[in-house]
């Protein structure tokens, strides 16, 4: 019974740690806050599939965090560029949410029958998302009014 105990201790401390590492990790970019909500792109999950000039397909992921009601949201994405038409469309691939009603993280994956790609709106926080994962995959912006600004 006391081996059980010290397993579920040891268990619960190693996911309490490995969720602190996750949001403390020096590679998230702020994109937005508002009141209790932030919102963060992970810059070590940037993941080019696809260069293919003027097409570009990158993976990455962002964390949402509302604290006025502790949960926690990591969304995985793939975003698709155009330098043709300067558009950008995007995707969801997965979803991990984390909550005191949870106690754990729930996943939810989709397939790529299952989710429409979306188009970005300039000055969103998708927007902003994909030209930082852009940023970090190729060195500069898709948006090149950005090179300017930030």
């Amino acid at each position: 019974m006391i081996m059980i105990k010290k397993l579920l201790l040891a268990s619960f401390f190693a996911t309490i740690l490995s969720i602190t590492n996750y949001v403390s990790a020096h590679n998230f970019v702020p994109i937005s806050t508002s009141g209790y909500d932030y919102l963060y792109l992970d810059t070590d999950t940037v993941n080019v599939v696809l260069y293919n000039p003027p097409s570009y397909i990158i993976d990455a992921e962002y964390l949402r965090r509302n604290a006025s009601i502790n949960t926690d949201t990591i969304t995985k994405v793939r975003f698709y560029y155009d330098l043709t038409t300067k558009t950008i469309q995007y995707k969801t691939l997965m979803v991990l949410k984390r909550s005191n009603l949870t106690h754990g993280w729930i996943q939810e994956n989709y397939n790529d029958s299952e989710t429409i790609s979306q188009d970005i709106l300039p000055n969103s926080n998708e927007y902003y998302m994909a030209n930082v994962a852009f940023k970090k995959a190729y060195g500069m912006y898709f948006n090149l009014e950005f090179n300017w600004y930030v």
